[in-house]
């Protein structure tokens, strides 16, 4: 993958990446990811697949060797200390340029929501610092609406988001705040949520409702420390 093929075409690169995909894959819950991860550290592999990370051809590919290491904790941890990847995915996702299919763009914003369910609240920091909540609203086309729903629909996103993280930090940090506190924190929360919902369901598109349940459904659930 280092050395590029004289000819541009990326079939060896293309390969190698996905030989590598389904290496990560198979040591993903086993003994030997932290070696497999060592190994590709040494190597500078994040570092390299940034470098090819916008060729269309390859973005594929890349994304699909990286999509299964979003869902292990181990392997966020390893991905996030090279953020300008965390970074590419997100630029997939919203994919501002236009020149990539929608099932790869839905397919990097839904990994990077498997990501944040898997994440540890540092973690999600990051995630939230790389523009995670960009890709949330790519989810939920927020290109088809006007700049004034534009800025209610990214508002209630960033409160929904930001709330989620409160709790898990309240939650993993043992945080000694009163029951009132956390039912103030989740009833706010609702609220947005109901706010939200309403927007789109002004806009008549079942997806967008489907994409945001599955979204709410994703980033709310499970805590880790």
């Amino acid at each position: 993958i280092k050395y590029s093929s004289p000819k541009k075409n990326f079939d060896i690169e293309s390969s190698c990446i996905r030989i590598i995909g389904n290496v990560l894959c198979d040591c993903i819950w086993s003994d030997f990811e932290d070696k497999t991860m060592e190994c590709l550290d040494n190597i500078k592999y994040l570092q390299i697949i940034h470098k090819l990370f916008n060729h269309t051809k390859l973005c594929r590919d890349i994304l699909w060797s990286l999509s299964n290491v979003l869902i292990s904790n181990k392997g966020i941890s390893w991905i996030v200390t090279y953020e300008p990847i965390i970074i590419d995915i997100v630029i997939t996702a919203t994919n501002h340029n236009d020149t990539l299919s929608t099932k790869l763009q839905n397919d990097a914003g839904w990994s990077l929501c498997n990501a944040f369910r898997h994440s540890t609240s540092k973690q999600k920091l990051i995630l939230l610092k790389c523009g995670f909540i960009d890709a949330l609203l790519a989810l939920i086309k927020i290109d088809k609406f006007q700049s004034q729903q534009i800025q209610k629909i990214t508002y209630f996103m960033e409160k929904i988001v930001k709330a989620t993280v409160v709790s898990n930090n309240n939650h993993t940090d043992n945080i000694n705040i009163s029951n009132e506190n956390n039912e103030e924190i989740t009833q706010q929360s609702q609220i947005y949520v109901s706010q939200l919902k309403d927007i789109l369901e002004q806009k008549g598109d079942i997806q967008l409702l489907k994409n945001l349940k599955k979204i709410l459904d994703i980033i709310q659930s499970g805590f880790i420390g």
